[in-house]
């Protein structure tokens, strides 16, 4: 494939290329790189400007499941810079396969983006960028503050890109871990996401400039709690211990939870009446709000294991509420244990004993319930209007242990 520069075969390997600018702005970067066996490459791009950790970042992937060229190949990518002095980070992402590069061209790049041949026509068919974090959105696309002129120039600047690269889709958090990220009326703002955002109207500006381009975009719930949740969460397992109702889990290890993060368990019950009923009701306000826009395509379901959104792991919720509803909804006699302190692992025993298939039926079948509720809310605003369910589990390839772990049917902690 001829000369090149290659990182080491350990994850995270990595080697760096200087890119001094002439000025700002945007540019085309243009990589060329060997195509001659397995490869795994991220790119990033980096400078001592706080906000361009994120002006651009992408990568390639070589080898299985396609077979190698043995040439060289080439591809481009857009940057925004806020700095002159910028870098390129070239990262092994995966154990095994290197990270290359035989060639990095700058060019700098004026008025708008061209676009794709295939650009401002409408299409059935949607690709485009999913968004887990709700906050370098603007700062990807040149902007950063929290001011409604900022955030129309950075979605002017999206949507250049993706006419320019072909796509057509966006599905971004509209309810991020902890609360609403635009001005909810039905729930208080949460407290980290969307902070470089405008309080409200971001989401406004975003489907006008959509609906100019045949854009579709999705709101997304990737959401731990919610600000009314934990205003009225019964914290106390002695409280819950002698009998006080909760819709936060319960673990088979006799904890009550409160608070969760990435890779635990959720705090809050998705089969509780008051938690649905709390995401229901943001459900039907973005679907008022938001439903009479043609760009706007309905809802995301971000399904992780801390999402207030599903049960997660099986080690909860044995709470009173719960096991007492799948009682009395199955039949299933679950044995009556009082106030016992350590009754919520004991049911789990029980029930993995002599009723397990059953429960964990019973838990997918109140699970998807909840979800027709929310689609049904969805489609009485707009008929077309779709609830997306996106699986995040078992957990992605980064972290290969544990993911082997699952798969093998072991609990995870």
């Amino acid at each position: 494939a001829g000369r090149y520069l290659e990182a080491g075969p350990r994850q995270h390997s990595r080697f760096v290329v200087r890119l001094p600018l002439r000025r700002t702005g945007r540019h085309i970067v243009r990589v060329r790189y060997p195509d001659d066996r397995a490869r795994s490459c991220e790119i990033a791009t980096w400078s001592p400007a706080k906000d361009d950790r994120y002006n651009a970042h992408t990568g390639y992937l070589c080898g299985d499941p396609l077979p190698v060229s043995g040439t060289m190949q080439t591809f481009d990518f857009v940057m925004w810079a806020r700095d002159t002095s910028q870098c390129l980070v070239f990262t092994s992402w995966l154990e095994g396969p290197p990270a290359a590069a035989a060639r990095i061209q700058v060019f700098e790049q004026s008025g708008r983006l061209p676009a794709a041949a295939f650009a401002a026509s409408a299409s059935q068919r949607l690709i485009g960028h999913y968004w887990e974090d709700a906050q370098p959105m603007s700062r990807c696309f040149s902007g950063g503050k929290p001011e409604l002129g900022d955030f129309e120039r950075a979605a002017n600047e999206m949507c250049d890109y993706l006419d320019y690269s072909g796509q057509n889709l966006v599905m971004h958090p509209l309810v991020w871990y902890e609360g609403p990220i635009y001005n909810s009326l039905a729930e208080a703002r949460g407290g980290k996401g969307g902070f470089h955002m405008p309080t409200e109207g971001w989401v406004d500006i975003l489907l006008e400039r959509f609906e100019e381009r045949y854009f579709t975009f999705f709101g997304l719930f990737n959401v731990h709690e919610l600000p009314s949740l934990v205003r009225a969460t019964e914290d106390s397992f002695e409280r819950v211990v002698a009998g006080a109702g909760t819709f936060n889990t319960v673990t088979r290890q006799n904890d009550l939870l409160v608070k969760t993060w990435h890779h635990q368990a959720a705090a809050f019950n998705a089969l509780h009446p008051a938690v649905q009923g709390r995401v229901v009701a943001l459900v039907a306000e973005i679907a008022e709000r938001y439903g009479g826009s043609p760009a706007f395509g309905g809802i995301g379901f971000h399904l992780t294991l801390a999402q207030l959104l599903l049960p997660g792991f099986l080690d909860v919720s044995y709470d009173d509420w719960t096991v007492g509803e799948f009682a009395r909804q199955t039949g299933v006699r679950v044995p009556a244990m009082g106030t016992d302190p350590v009754r919520f692992g004991r049911r789990h025993d029980w029930l993995k004993t002599n009723a397990w298939e059953r429960w964990l039926t019973w838990r997918c079948e109140q699970t998807a319930a909840f979800y027709v509720r929310a689609a049904d809310r969805l489609r009485e605003e707009r008929g077309d209007l779709k609830l997306v369910v996106t699986i995040l589990e078992p957990p992605m390839s980064i972290i290969d242990a544990q993911r082997e772990q699952w798969l093998d049917g072991m609990p995870q902690t």
